[in-house]
């Protein structure tokens, strides 16, 4: 079946293989940060800090308007440290990441203004580091479940020299907001 799949995916795409956008470039990378992290609240003691989410994506323009992409994305929550009824403390380090792949359809015409909208199909996953004993009923053990999600993206890049520009987007991944540089070759 995945087989199948991947054999559907490449014959409708390679039509477009050969296609470049009109200035020549078919590589982007998106070098950002969103905000807010997601899953912040999933910490019970609210003294704790969270990281800002850093984002990597790569896109790939298969057409004109078409690109096909990768992302990764990640942040850190760290909770302060509690104590235990014997006086010895304990928190909780959490860092979550999201790994993905994102077609994008991009539908403007302007050199400087390239918008789009795309679908992503993210794994979601968490590394959890206890820092002294736990208790096992503590609600800083909240479990956040590994899995794949679906998503999508609206965002638009904007150059200001024909390599070098900025992008912003709404997106669901660890946040919902994702900003920063882009960079095309």
């Amino acid at each position: 079946m995945k087989k199948n799949f991947c054999l559907l995916l490449i014959s409708l795409f390679s039509n477009y293989l050969i296609a470049q956008d009109s200035l020549g470039f078919r590589n982007n990378i998106h070098l950002g940060i969103g905000f807010p992290h997601i899953f912040k609240n999933n910490v019970s003691n609210r003294d704790g800090k969270a990281s800002i989410p850093l984002l990597y994506a790569y896109n790939f323009k298969t057409s004109k308007l078409l690109a096909l992409g990768v992302l990764f994305q990640n942040g850190n929550i760290s909770t302060v440290d509690s104590l235990n009824k014997d006086g010895s403390k304990y928190g909780l380090d959490k860092q979550y990441f999201t790994v993905g792949f994102r077609p994008d359809y991009h539908f403007g015409k302007g050199k400087k203004f390239d918008p789009y909208i795309g679908i992503s199909i993210l794994y979601f996953g968490v590394v959890t580091k206890e820092r002294g004993n736990v208790p096992p009923n503590s609600n800083l053990k909240f479990d956040i479940r590994e899995g794949v999600n679906f998503g999508g993206q609206l965002g638009f890049n904007y150059y200001f020299i024909p390599k070098i520009g900025a992008f912003a987007e709404v997106a669901y991944g660890l946040s919902y907001i994702n900003t920063g540089l882009t960079f095309r070759f």
